[in-house]
């Protein structure tokens, strides 16, 4: 089945921002777009019903898509297993999670692997639209109980750190190159796209990772983006394009 284009994308016109809707419901598709078309009307949408298409939309048009939005039970795909074959064919677009379940652990395993943002289909439009604003700011976003629900999960599997508040604290001091390093690693890319993005090895991607963890006080990656979700840290934007530089 071909791609299902919601627009006709210009030659050699850059769109404000461009989507990726992913869902097997033409209606859920529609009034993702509409949602979308009020906070940015010129956004180029390209939509898929199927695990695959999305696949094939990222691969063919990744350089006009910024933001996935993801339903993770698809006809040819279910759960993690989703999230995980579109974040592979990603470079730096943002993976948001819309979908049916409404489950803490569920959204901590995808802020594992490396959504940032995570809203069940029953919270409604108004979190719809708080995630899109959150995203489109360059802020990671899971809605208040589902925030809650997942830093609880996170206390429990990981090892301990301080829970998340919402009251915003300076961000621990950090080099100009960790700052690249640190929104990236916010997008949810992994060591090896890090090092690709700013022209680095993987060994020294992992090393800035590793300081930037202990700078957080936080053992894990999911434990930081949690707290850069609840607001602990005033940070770098997600959206922000870091600048590859030569390697040291």
């Amino acid at each position: 089945m071909s791609l299902l284009p919601s627009d006709h994308h210009r030659p050699g016109m850059r769109q404000t921002q461009g989507f990726l809707l992913v869902d097997d419901h033409a209606l859920i598709r529609d009034g993702m777009s509409l949602a979308i078309r009020q906070l940015q009307p010129e956004a180029h949408l390209v939509e898929a019903d199927s695990c695959a298409q999305a696949v094939r939309a990222l691969q063919s048009d990744g350089q006009n898509i910024d933001v996935v939005l993801l339903d993770l039970d698809l006809p040819d795909s279910h759960g993690l297993d989703t999230l995980q074959r579109v974040r592979a064919a990603c470079t730096t677009q943002r993976v948001a999670i819309f979908t049916g379940h409404c489950d803490g652990q569920l959204a901590l395993a995808c802020i594992h692997h490396g959504a940032v943002c995570f809203i069940p289909k029953l919270a409604g439009v108004a979190d719809f639209q708080a995630g899109l604003h959150a995203v489109l700011g360059g802020r990671l976003y899971l809605p208040p109980a589902l925030l809650a629900a997942a830093s609880a999960a996170a206390q429990d599997q990981e090892s301990p750190a301080p829970a998340p508040t919402p009251s915003s604290q300076p961000a621990p001091q950090l080099s100009p190159r960790q700052h690249e390093v640190l929104a990236l690693l916010l997008r949810g890319c992994t060591n090896q796209a890090i090092a690709q993005a700013l022209n680095i090895s993987p060994d020294t991607a992992k090393m800035h990772v590793s300081a930037i963890l202990r700078a957080h006080q936080v053992a894990t990656r999911t434990q930081l983006v949690l707290r850069y979700a609840a607001g602990s840290h005033s940070g770098p934007a997600i959206a922000a394009e870091p600048r590859a530089h030569p390697a040291p």
